[in-house]
């Protein structure tokens, strides 16, 4: 590397002991099905996005979410995911589930 330039990648990367612990953009959800349409899968999209949709109403408790990390892959009732109901809970606190 010639002195006055910069790599990107020093810049970018993240060290092998910090990866671990890097959000996760992996997440997958079947969205409700609509009238006269099928189910549809969204994704691949990062956590926050995943609690934004939480926080709006869009993802429900009984809504399915996938995520290789989280998941192993599997599709699972977001109720059984323990961060996001309570996430759930804390912005929808009238709803009983």
């Amino acid at each position: 590397m010639e002195v006055g330039t910069t790599d990107a990648r020093l810049y970018f990367s993240v060290p092998p002991h910090v990866e671990k612990y890097r959000m996760s953009a992996d997440w997958f959800f079947v969205q409700k099905r609509r009238f006269l349409r099928r189910p549809k899968c969204i994704g691949p999209i990062s956590e926050q996005n995943i609690l934004g949709r939480i926080e709006s109403g869009e993802i429900e408790p009984d809504t399915l979410l996938s995520s290789k990390r989280k998941t192993h892959g599997h599709w699972v009732e977001m109720r059984t995911i323990k961060p996001a109901m309570r996430h759930w809970q804390a912005y929808h606190p009238h709803v009983k589930c």
